[in-house]
């Protein structure tokens, strides 16, 4: 089933062309990536599919239904982002509670688990937590609402590597027990680009991909071997970067041909992490379609 439809969508702030004619639906039950620069519309595009912001053309249907200010949908989608916006004065067994009478699919065992695996004190008001404990609670409250659709925007901000590590694994058991749509923005790609099974990215307000993980990292790779070698092959490609020294060179390829291509004796295809992926593919651009 479609849970999120994207027509010809646009949104304009102040004579700003934030996102520019967006066309695309995904599936429910599976890990998408919302990749790009800063700036790039990742932030508004979310804010728009969580209902919190209108689009300023263009229709966009979230389980067949209009988000913005759909109280409906509202219970079906948790939006987490950096900062939260929790009310600084609540304790977080206040927020519990909130949380459980507003997500239906609310699951007080997993917040109950996140509570102990993150050491969150539910007696602390928000303003007394570190910058990563408050992370740690929209994490907490994202995975136990178990919602529909779930949506994290760059949710770790002061989180250490151990603490994000867990929130992952977690995450991705939860996951595989009850499946649900979640949407993931984030600049450590690396970190989490194994749970996406698809991705989109976002550049300059407009969608440059929407493809499968597998598939982009076989479509973006490197090509090392003497200069002369790949001077013979390198028109067969889009080029995303070259450079050259004493007589050895380095290209990264899109690649958009259907079949693999036969490298010369002395060429060697490496792959590339994903996180170089998708910084090769934006600073290309539009160049790449």
């Amino acid at each position: 089933m479609t849970v999120v439809q994207m027509k010809n969508v646009s949104k304009k702030i102040k004579n700003h062309m934030i996102l520019d004619n967006l066309n695309f639906d995904f599936e429910e039950n599976q890990i998408v990536g919302f990749l790009g620069k800063n700036g790039s519309g990742k932030t508004s595009l979310m804010k728009i599919i969580a209902g919190e912001w209108s689009s300023t053309s263009g229709q966009v249907y979230v389980n067949d239904q209009k988000p913005f200010n759909n109280k409906k949908v509202l219970a079906k989608v948790c939006f987490i982002q950096e900062g939260n916006n929790f009310p600084v004065d609540m304790k977080i067994s206040k927020l519990l509670k909130l949380c459980r009478n507003f997500y239906p699919n609310w699951n007080q065992e997993v917040a109950e688990s996140l509570l102990e695996l993150f050491d969150l004190d539910r007696t602390k008001k928000i303003k007394e937590l570190s910058k990563g404990m408050e992370s740690a609670v929209g994490v907490m409250v994202g995975i136990s609402s178990r919602c529909e659709i779930t949506i994290f925007d760059e949710p770790y901000i002061g989180m250490d590597a151990n603490a994000r590590k867990k929130f992952y694994q977690y995450l991705l058991n939860d996951y595989i027990e009850v499946p649900r749509t979640i949407i993931f923005s984030t600049h450590l790609i690396d970190e989490v680009s194994s749970l996406f099974q698809k991705v989109y990215v976002i550049n300059k307000g407009r969608l440059l991909l929407d493809i499968q993980t597998d598939e982009l990292k076989e479509k973006v790779y490197a090509i090392t071997g003497p200069t002369k070698e790949i001077e013979e092959i390198k028109n067969k490609f889009t080029i995303l970067e070259e450079k050259h020294f004493m007589g050895n060179g380095e290209i990264i390829v899109f690649d958009q041909s259907e079949k693999e291509h036969v490298m010369p004796e002395n060429c060697k295809r490496n792959a590339l992490n994903m996180q170089d992926i998708i910084v090769h593919v934006t600073e290309k651009g539009e160049q790449i379609l």
